[in-house]
This record gives C-alpha cells, sequence and structure tokens, in this order.
C-alpha cells in the first residue's frame, strides 16, 4: 500500500471514487472562490506537476460534465454542512438543509489535465498530512455495498433481505475536518458517496492553504493479503456451526482490509462451482470495528464458502475457498470420575476416568475473582497439573470431553466438576531449646513458597498467645526469643504465609507445639584445703544474681547451707573453723531474683577434700 500520510487515515470502507465536490443547499455563492484564489488542487504525473486548478477551475469540469448530484450519506450527515463557501464555518446549515452535493469526477479532473492511466496504476491523493492511495481499477469499477437501508427490522448489521434495491457508490468529496474530539472546526476536502448508509470517511486533503494533490504514478500497489485462518478450516463441521473469518485486518485502525464472502450450498457429497464474492451475491462484510455476521451452516450437506479482501489503498486479495461438509457427529461419553486436589502451594492436579471415545479432553476453570469458566488446557492425558494458581483460593474445574474433527472443530459431552484449592504446608518444629538463662531458640523446616512465617508464644502465667516475630523471609527458619524470665516455660508454634498482589497474607496451618524453660546452668566446683580451712571456688554463671554454697560430712546426705553469696560475680569463698584432718563434701548452686523470688539452677556436683 502506498501511504503518503504522516498520520494514520481511518475509514470504513471503499467504493467507486470521485474527487471534488461543491455542496450546495440552497445559498448563493456556493461556489464563489476570490479572484486569484490559490491552487485548491494539483495534478501531477508521477513526479511531473501538469497542472494546478483553483475553486473556479474545479467548479467548470462540474458544469462541463453537467453539474452531477450527489445525494449525501445517511451514516454521513455531516461532509457538506462546511463548504468551499463557507470556509471559515460562520454557517452551519442543519441537516434538513444539506440535501445535495455537486462535483467533477477524477476521470473528469484527469482527462482534462490530459493524463492518461491503466487499471493497475498508482492514483493518490495527497495533502497537509493526509494522504491515500489506491490502483485505478479500485477507484473507478464497481465495489461492494452496505445495505441500502438503515435501523430497519433485523438490526446493524442488516439481515440478507436489506440488500434488495442497493446501489453501487459513487464517492464524493466534502469539505469539513475534525479534531480529535470530533469538533468540526476547519475545512478540508473529503470523501463522500452517493448511496445512503455506505460506510466511507476519508479526508485527505486540506483546503485551499496548502492545496492537495492528485499523483498518477506507474507503481502497481500490492494486494491485500487473503484470509487464511478462519476459525475452522476446510474439513467437516457440526449442523448450525457459525464460519468465523480471522484476518490482521479486523480491529486495526491503520488497516481498511474488509472481508466478504459467499456460500454455496449442496445435498450432495461434492461441492458445485462456487461464485466469486461480489455485489449482489450472498455477502456480508467484517469490518475493522468488529461488526460481524458469520455464515451459519445450519444442514447436512456440503458447502463452498468463497472469502476474500478488499479495501481501499490495496487491490482486492485473491479468492480463498473452504469446502465444508456438514455432518451431525455423536459425542464421546461422559466422564465418570474426576479428582482435583492440592498439588504444590500453587498447582492443583486433576485426575479423570477415561472416555474411550474422545480424542482429547479439554479443562475449564473459574474461580472467585472469574465467574465465568476459561479453558486451560486440552491433552490427551487422562490427568493434569494446573500451574501458577493464587494460594488460598478455590478452584472449580470442569473437563469435557472431545471428538476433534478435520476441520479444527470439537463435538463436546457435558463435563464433571470439581473443586480444589492449593495451599501452604503446615509447618513442623524441629527443635525448642534452651539459648540461655532468658532466651530459647526455635526451629522449623522450610516451606515451599513461603515468603515469611509468623511465630507465636504461650505464656503460662497470662494463659495466651501471642506474636513474638513476623519473619519476613521464607529462607530464615529460625528464630533466638530473647528477654524471657528465667525458669519460665514457654510454648511455642509457627505458621507459614505467602503475600498476594495485594499484600494480602494467605496463611498455612499452625506447626504443632513445642516448649521449653530459660534455665541458669548449673556451677562447677572446685576443693582447696586448709589448715582447718576449705576454700571453695566455681565457675561464674551467666546470668546469676548470687550463690549457695551447702556442705555435708557425708557423701550422700546431710548438705546444710553455710553460705549465701549475694553477688553474682563473686565465685569463691573460704570456709573457716573446721575441724583438723577432716573430709567435707562441698555442693554450689547458683540463683537468679524473679519477681522477687529466686529462680535456682541445678546443684552442683558434690566435691570433697579433707582438712590440714
Amino acid at each position: 500500500m502506498k501511504q503518503r500520510a504522516n498520520r494514520a487515515i481511518v475509514f470504513l470502507t471503499t467504493f467507486v471514487m470521485v474527487v471534488t465536490c461543491f455542496c450546495s443547499f440552497g445559498a448563493e455563492g456556493v461556489f464563489a472562490a476570490e479572484e486569484g484564489s490559490p491552487a485548491a488542487l494539483s495534478v501531477y504525473d508521477g513526479d511531473t506537476l501538469v497542472k494546478e486548478y483553483t475553486l473556479d477551475d474545479l467548479k467548470a469540469i462540474a458544469a462541463k460534465e453537467g453539474d452531477k448530484h450527489y445525494k449525501y450519506s445517511g451514516y454521513n450527515r455531516n461532509p457538506s454542512f462546511y463548504t468551499f463557501g463557507d470556509p471559515d464555518n460562520k454557517v452551519t446549515p442543519s441537516y434538513e438543509d444539506v440535501k445535495e452535493c455537486i462535483g467533477p469526477t477524477v476521470k473528469g479532473i484527469l482527462a482534462d489535465a490530459g493524463v492518461s492511466y491503466t487499471s493497475n496504476t498508482s492514483i493518490s491523493f495527497d495533502g497537509s498530512g493526509y494522504g491515500v492511495s489506491f490502483i485505478a481499477s479500485d477507484l473507478f469499477e464497481g465495489r461492494y455495498y452496505y445495505p441500502n437501508a438503515h435501523n430497519i427490522e433485523g438490526g446493524d448489521p442488516a439481515p440478507e433481505s436489506a440488500y434488495a434495491g442497493a446501489q453501487l457508490t459513487e464517492p464524493i468529496i466534502d469539505i469539513y475536518d475534525e479534531n480529535p474530539d470530533n469538533a468540526y472546526v476547519e475545512t478540508v476536502l473529503r470523501f463522500g458517496q452517493k448511496v445512503p448508509n455506505e460506510r466511507n470517511n476519508t479526508f485527505f486533503v486540506k483546503y485551499v492553504a496548502n492545496g492537495g494533490k492528485i499523483i498518477v504514478g506507474d507503481e502497481v500497489t500490492e494486494k491485500w493479503e487473503p484470509v487464511t485462518a478462519p476459525v475452522y478450516r476446510s474439513g467437516t463441521v457440526l449442523p448450525e456451526t457459525a464460519i468465523e473469518f480471522d484476518t490482521k485486518y479486523m480491529n486495526n485502525k491503520y488497516a481498511a482490509g474488509t472481508v466478504y464472502y459467499t456460500v454455496e450450498y449442496s445435498k450432495g457429497d461434492t461441492a458445485p462451482e462456487g461464485i466469486e464474492p461480489k455485489a449482489g451475491g450472498t455477502i456480508y462484510n467484517y469490518d475493522k470495528y468488529g461488526h460481524s455476521n458469520p455464515p451459519v451452516l445450519e444442514k447436512e450437506g456440503t458447502y463452498t464458502v468463497k472469502v476474500k479482501v478488499t479495501g481501499y489503498g490495496l487491490r482486492d486479495s485473491e479468492t480463498t475457498t473452504f469446502t465444508y461438509r456438514v455432518k451431525d457427529i455423536d459425542s464421546p461419553e461422559k466422564i465418570e470420575k474426576l479428582t482435583a486436589a492440592r498439588n504444590t502451594y500453587n498447582s492443583i492436579k486433576l485426575s479423570w476416568s477415561k472416555s474411550d471415545e474422545a480424542d482429547g479432553y479439554e479443562i475449564r476453570r473459574k474461580d472467585a475473582n472469574n465467574s465465568e469458566q476459561i479453558v486451560v488446557a486440552s491433552t490427551e492425558e487422562t490427568s493434569y497439573i494446573d500451574k501458577e494458581l493464587i494460594t488460598g483460593l478455590e478452584y472449580e474445574y470442569t473437563v469435557m470431553p472431545y471428538k476433534q474433527l478435520d476441520s479444527g472443530q470439537k463435538v463436546y459431552t457435558s463435563g464433571i466438576s470439581a473443586k480444589a484449592t492449593p495451599y501452604l504446608t503446615k509447618p513442623t518444629l524441629s527443635s525448642v531449646s534452651r539459648k540461655s538463662y532468658s532466651s530459647i531458640q526455635v526451629k522449623w523446616n522450610k516451606i515451599a513458597g513461603a515468603d515469611g512465617y509468623e511465630l507465636s508464644r504461650y505464656d503460662a502465667v497470662t494463659k495466651k498467645y501471642s506474636l513474638v516475630k513476623d519473619i519476613k523471609d521464607g529462607s530464615i527458619i529460625s528464630l533466638t526469643n530473647t528477654s524471657l524470665k528465667t525458669g519460665r516455660k514457654y510454648t511455642y508454634k509457627v505458621r507459614a504465609y505467602r503475600l498476594l498482589e495485594d499484600g494480602t497474607k494467605v496463611y498455612s496451618s499452625y506447626s504443632s507445639t513445642k516448649a521449653a524453660t530459660p534455665y541458669l546452668t548449673k556451677p562447677t566446683v572446685k576443693l582447696t584445703a586448709g589448715k582447718k580451712a576449705v576454700t571453695v571456688k566455681w565457675n561464674k554463671i551467666a546470668g546469676a544474681s548470687g550463690y549457695k554454697i551447702y556442705r555435708s560430712t557425708k557423701k550422700s546426705s546431710g548438705y546444710k547451707l553455710v553460705k549465701t553469696i549475694k553477688k553474682g560475680s563473686t565465685v569463691s569463698w573460704k570456709n573457716t573453723k573446721l575441724k583438723k584432718s577432716k573430709r567435707y563434701y562441698y555442693k554450689v548452686k547458683a540463683y537468679r531474683v524473679v519477681n522477687k523470688k529466686n529462680v535456682y539452677s541445678s546443684t552442683s556436683s558434690y566435691k570433697y577434700t579433707r582438712t590440714k
């Protein structure tokens, strides 16, 4: 496509073209132009300027051709509102005032300029940032058309019956421009058309101030690409099948390709000779705005569907032919059993019983965030793992067996459904142990998919669980809980969580509980004998407020408190005034004052010595 525009031109469809229009709605001076007005249109043969035309010149060509009248379009009611006679848009006639437009044809202008062309000649219109190209055959020959009525019973698009009496179109040039918010603000030359309801909206040349061009060249424009990817390729389909056409020109504001088709039907197995898609045939277009009314192959037999892409700026595509045999096919047997179960924190495994007649199984899914089912997979197997799901969200699955026809169509049997939810597994506390006189270390296993963990603790005094720590790292699997009370029992549990996109936490179940108590370590004792005396020494105990020293003359009994040390930093004491050459046994235990009460370590092992 030869494109001269600096910005894309948006149209709906293209038909026979005419170049310049002067519109009359009963006002005098509608063709008026000042003496010496600049060229409104220039004709080029290739790169050579052949002739320039003022508005009066164009009026003269129109008069020579008999001042042909063209009805305004039912779809484009505004093009004639702003005319050559009102370049400043000071007067805007009403819709009822706009009755007819007059203008010269493209052929008439080219003949006046003495420029020749063939059916393959490129004819372009260019000016002030707007441009579009055609080949002569697309510009001058008959084109397809829409129904000759609008808002008729049956809606838009209209039914086939609305085609009766439609006429071929003869586009003209109207004169207005529109800004992005659809306010008509300045005058331009613009394609209009003859028949009401023929959709065409091509503005290409800005009015007078910058002029416009018709460029006749020897370059042959390329063709539209044919439709090669319908929803169903040639082959067997079911009755009542709609044949949708898939083309890249749909819903594309930069392309004007429009799909047309014809349908021929035969009850036999051999398709008859088809006809080319053409005006008067069984036609409907798929336009770039997504309007669609696909052919429906209603009853059994053989159909030939011929499709082509048309539009301005390129030659028509080749016709693509699809042959369909319509036949009622039995659906496969139903599935008897389906199970859906959590596979991982973000996947679900489905398993189902086999349908002997099925070619495959289609898996559909919906959840709380999507009320409608979507197709997630097709498989020939009898199991499937659905991955990348949202942890904690319940999913409902339906598995439908199908037969695969050679056209690509599938014949389904009603499916069977089951629900499942992917979730985090609960952690296991591997150990809960005393770390020091005031801390406990908690360890657990790593949970796949976890973004973090919450560790909670039960206090035997308060009899409540409270959050110890939100561990915001799924790779951390231990924590030392500090600032605890010596001698108090603490019970722990942990759960994993996963963060959703909105920041919501989805939790696993809590682990089983485990408990531990922080305590003072027991002292280790050494004795030194002296003359009627024994010096007792022990190691310093972290967290100790003091120590208790016990003595006996027997190894296993009779121990009595002989000294209380009230400083944790004191680690020796001399026991005097003992008997000479007497054996004495000693034990030591540390204590810590907690809430004005002593909490003791275990008692050390006994040590003995004989005095001198």
